[in-house]
């Protein structure tokens, strides 16, 4: 099963000559450029953002469960909660 992500705010790149250069390879986080980050970066500003909103210690993994309680809160079959989690051969 193999699904494309939609992008609901895509900012184009501000570097002079960026437009050009970017690449859309499909990644969920990307650079200016369109390459991926490297996950420490994704981890290192999800606990930047979580520290600054007060909330309390949330951790980026913590956001999986959230999601998949969501999905089966709002009547998403199991069976496709656990496809999305990469975790369909639990089925």
């Amino acid at each position: 099963m193999s699904t494309k992500l939609a992008r609901t705010n895509t900012s184009l790149p501000s570097t002079p000559g960026a437009c050009a250069a970017y690449e859309d390879d499909g990644f969920l986080v990307a650079d200016e450029l369109g390459r991926h980050c490297h996950p420490d970066f994704v981890s290192e500003r999800f606990e930047t953002l979580v520290r600054q909103s007060d909330l309390g210690r949330i951790r980026l993994h913590d956001t999986r469960h959230t999601a998949a309680s969501i999905m089966v809160a709002n009547g998403v079959p199991v069976k496709v909660v656990l496809a999305f989690l990469g975790r369909a051969g639990e089925i």
